[in-house]
Order: C-alpha cells, then sequence, then structure tokens
C-alpha cells in the first residue's frame, strides 16, 4: 500500500482527507511544513500533497526544498487561481507534478493521485532498467564470446524502456482524456463520424444539445483525437461565473488592474494557450464580452485588464449551449458575428429520447460503473427493467439515467436491479388499462402500417424507430407482431 502525505494547517481538512482516502493508501497528515519534514524522515512518503498558503513556509518552497533528498516523491500542491502563474513556472522546472485549484473535486484528486504513484512507479521501473542496461553493457565488454546475445538483450531493454516512457507520457496527461462513449444507435454513430471528421482540423466547433446529453464529453473526444492532445483542455462553465469576475477569469489582469488585484494574474485563455478551451454554456457569456471572444477567434489575441499589450494565443474553441443560439440572435441577446464564428462546425448532441436504442448498453455501463464505488454487487438486470427504462422521457437525459441508476443500485434488495417504487412517466402514452408492453406493441404496429410494414432502408420502420433491422424484427416476434397477409390473386 502506497503512503501519501496532506499537509494542511487547517486541522478539519486533514481529518477530511484522511477519512476520504484511509481505505485505499496508507494516510499520514501534517499541519505545517517542519511537522511533514519530520513525518518524511521518519516514513517512506511515496507522495506529498501540500496547501501553498501555510504559516511557517509555502508549499511551493516546501516541496522545493524536498527535491535533492527526495526526488522519486511525487509532488501535488493546492492553490487558488491568484497563484497559478507561479504554480506553472514551477511546474516547467520539474518540480511539481501537478497542481489543483481549489476548491478541489474528489473524482479529480483521486484521478490525479492514483496518476502520479502510477507515474512514480514507471519511473521507478525505468531506473531498474537503465541499470540491467548497465550491467549489460558491463557483461559485453568483458564477455565477447556472448556478444551477439547481449547485443539481442540490449535491443529488448531499450524497445521496452522506449514503450515504458510513451506510456507514462500518455498517462501523465490521462486526466484530459475522456471516458469511453457508450452507445449502440445509428443516430449518435453519425454524432461520432462528424466529431472525428472535424478532430484533426482547428475548426471552431459548435455543440448543441439540451442538459445532459453529454456536450462535454463529445468535446473531450474532439480535443483527445487532435494534434493538440498533449495539452490541456480547460473548461469554462460561462454561466457558473460571476458577472463582475467573468472577464478576468478568461483574459487574464495585471496588478492595480482594479480593486483587489493585488497580483499579475493568467487568464484561462492564456492556460489554455497551444491546446483546448471548452466554452460551456456560451448562450449565457455577456454580450460586452462577447466582442472580446469574437476577437480572440478573428485575431489569436487578447488584452488583460489593465494591460495596453496584446497576449497572443494558439487556442482550439469548442463551445457548447443548450440554448437556441439563432433565437438569441434574432433577439438581440447574442452577437450574429460571434455565432457565424463559433458556427464554423455545428455538432447536435441528440437527447436521450432520440436515442433510445442506446439505454440498454447504458444501463450496464453505469450500473458496473456505480456498484464499485458503492460497493454492491448487481448480477442480473430483468429485460422487464430495460423495457421500464426504455419507456420513460429521461427529460434529464444520460445526467437523469445515471442518477436513477445510482439510485436503484442502493434500493434493489438483492443482486438484481429492482424499479422498486421508482415510477416513471411512459414517453409512450398508453391507452387506459394497457400495460407497458401493449404501449409498445401499438406503438410499433402504428409506425410499421405507417410504411405499409416495410422495416428496411431509408424511411422504413426501423429507420424511424433509430433501431436496427435485426432488433425490430427480434421486438416484433417476442411482442407477437406479424405482418398482414396479402390476398391471393
Amino acid at each position: 500500500m502506497n503512503t501519501i502525505l496532506y499537509v494542511d494547517d487547517e486541522i478539519e481538512n486533514l481529518t477530511i482527507f484522511k477519512s476520504l482516502f484511509k481505505k485505499e493508501y496508507n494516510v499520514l497528515v501534517a499541519s505545517s511544513a517542519a511537522e511533514a519534514k519530520q513525518v518524511i524522515k521518519d516514513h517512506d512518503v511515496d507522495l506529498i500533497l501540500t496547501d501553498q498558503k501555510m504559516p511557517d513556509q509555502t508549499g511551493l518552497d516546501l516541496l522545493k526544498e524536498l527535491v535533492p533528498q527526495y526526488p522519486d516523491m511525487v509532488r501535488i500542491i493546492i492553490t487558488g487561481y491568484s497563484q497559478i502563474e507561479t504554480v506553472i513556472n514551477a511546474i516547467n522546472d520539474g518540480k511539481i507534478f501537478y497542481f489543483i485549484s481549489k476548491p478541489w473535486d474528489l473524482k479529480h484528486l483521486r484521478s490525479i493521485i492514483e496518476k502520479g504513484l502510477e507515474s512514480r512507479n514507471l519511473k521507478s521501473e525505468n531506473a531498474k532498467l537503465l541499470e540491467e542496461l548497465k550491467v549489460t553493457n558491463k557483461q559485453l565488454s568483458e564477455k565477447n564470446s556472448i556478444l551477439q546475445d547481449a547485443n539481442e538483450e540490449i535491443k529488448k531493454l531499450k524497445g521496452r524502456l522506449e514503450q515504458e516512457n510513451q506510456y507514462l507520457r500518455r498517462e501523465i496527461s490521462a486526466h484530459n482524456n475522456p471516458s469511453e462513449i457508450i452507445y449502440e444507435s445509428k443516430i449518435f454513430e453519425e454524432v461520432l463520424q462528424k466529431v472525428r471528421q472535424v478532430a484533426s482540423t482547428n475548426a471552431t466547433v459548435l455543440i448543441t444539445g439540451q442538459t445532459g446529453t453529454g456536450k462535454e464529453l463529445l468535446a473531450r473526444a474532439i480535443h483527445t483525437m487532435s494534434n493538440r492532445s498533449n495539452r490541456s483542455m480547460v473548461k469554462v462553465n460561462c454561466a457558473a461565473l460571476p458577472a463582475n469576475l467573468i472577464e478576468s477569469e478568461l483574459f487574464g489582469h495585471v496588478k492595480g488592474a482594479f480593486t483587489g488585484a493585488l497580483v499579475n494574474k493568467i487568464g484561462l485563455f492564456e492556460l489554455a494557450d497551444k491546446g483546448t478551451i471548452f466554452l460551456d454554456e456560451i448562450g449565457e457569456l455577456p454580450l460586452d464580452l462577447q466582442a472580446k471572444l469574437l476577437r480572440v477567434l478573428q485575431d489569436g489575441d487578447f488584452h488583460k485588464l489593465g494591460e495596453a499589450k496584446a497576449t497572443r494565443v494558439d487556442v482550439r474553441v469548442i463551445a457548447a449551449t443548450n440554448r437556441d443560439i439563432e433565437e438569441a440572435v434574432n433577439v438581440g441577446n447574442f452577437r450574429s458575428d460571434l455565432f457565424f464564428r463559433l458556427n464554423v462546425f455545428p455538432i447536435h448532441n441528440p437527447s436521450l429520447q432520440e436515442r433510445r436504442q442506446d439505454i440498454p448498453a447504458l444501463v450496464h455501463h453505469f450500473v458496473n460503473k456505480h456498484s464499485k464505488k458503492i460497493g454492491k454487487e448487481i448480477k442480473q438486470i430483468s429485460s422487464a427493467t430495460i423495457e421500464q427504462l426504455m419507456l420513460y422521457d429521461w427529460p434529464g437525459n444520460i445526467r437523469e439515467l445515471e442518477n436513477v441508476i445510482e439510485r436503484l443500485i442502493i434500493t434493489s434488495p438483492g443482486n438484481e436491479l429492482s424499479i422498486g417504487d421508482w415510477k416513471p412517466i411512459s414517453a409512450i402514452k398508453k391507452d387506459d388499462g394497457i400495460s407497458m408492453l401493449e404501449a409498445e406493441k401499438l406503438h410499433i404496429i402504428r409506425v410499421l402500417e405507417k410504411t405499409n410494414w416495410r422495416i428496411r432502408g431509408t424511411g422504413g420502420a426501423a429507420d424511424i424507430l433509430n433501431l436496427k433491422p435485426t432488433t425490430l424484427a427480434s421486438r416484433m416476434k417476442k411482442l407477437g407482431i406479424y405482418a398482414p397477409q396479402k390476398p391471393m390473386a
């Protein structure tokens, strides 16, 4: 079990951190830099995570001081936005593995700790491989008779070392990689085809779709498949930023630019230089800042608050919204020239109601994901349960489905996922006195009658229902739906 040390002068934070990670790691805590140094002397610490602001010494100075004596120790620092530039310089010097902005997200922090320890283990293995190479070279000089075999061994070791280094680089940046996209439907395959088409370009992308459909997941997929994947994708929620701070957050400011601007601060656009910036809820961006964003898209530069000199950046912009931007343009709430700049390559992310065929795969994915997190094994999901979930409208889309599955795992009495007292509203309105299966059967028959009982091809029943023809045929057989026989001539 790896040993990690958390340093913070607030005792409550130490207690919370220890309770969250004690099952996975041997957690040590310290309330000051001095205490942390003593803990490190007494224990073999694999990773240290420290707050930047402490009374006796800053976290950055503490971590730099530990480098000569403990070069293999993974160093992570927690800081506020006002200190980002200082920490970035330290990262570039190779002193810090990662910085985390306050307040930290538990899932993100857990991922960073895992990647940090993985990188440490890989570096340690690389060091061992290098020692093996040295030994092999010495043996070559002493034993010429085994020269050929030794050369082959060196080639193998070098190849493995290169692979390990490549993997190390990938793993260090893995927190930017998107989760696996789960789908089976034809309509979502078409969405992903657009993602693949645009990913390798630098074109601006506008992703539209209802709340909870996974627009950020598509943005991360575009970034990961692009030639910018070795740099960060910076996410900005335009609706969550305070109106009086949004310009400073996006573009930065210089010391003295306004009351409270005590130090220089880089903005999120500068932080995303050579990478990607994801502007979520772009429809909420104030009109006065829309002009500044337009300049970045057109000219690639902007002015920090309080600075006359322009700052140039190379940033790929991906924007997303759940609003009707064209309507916002018509009523004067969104600039038409900015809309045209953002809408270079539009991608519409369909609602879960439009891609019902994906619900079974998503249900199994979320059951596997949350069963491990909750610590409760779900071995069986009945077809009746899947059918009930597929008949619901899911106004909250995939986010709502995931939340419901997590709840059902908790409330299910045994190892089978149970709907229990959760009562969804059927997406297919039932006639009085008929069951959900009968409602589904009636809906399929109506679509078949509309297509003159043609299942395959464009405009066929399977196409209208967003199902594979084989899947529709299977459902028809199960529900007892048969095409009417043609009268004999």
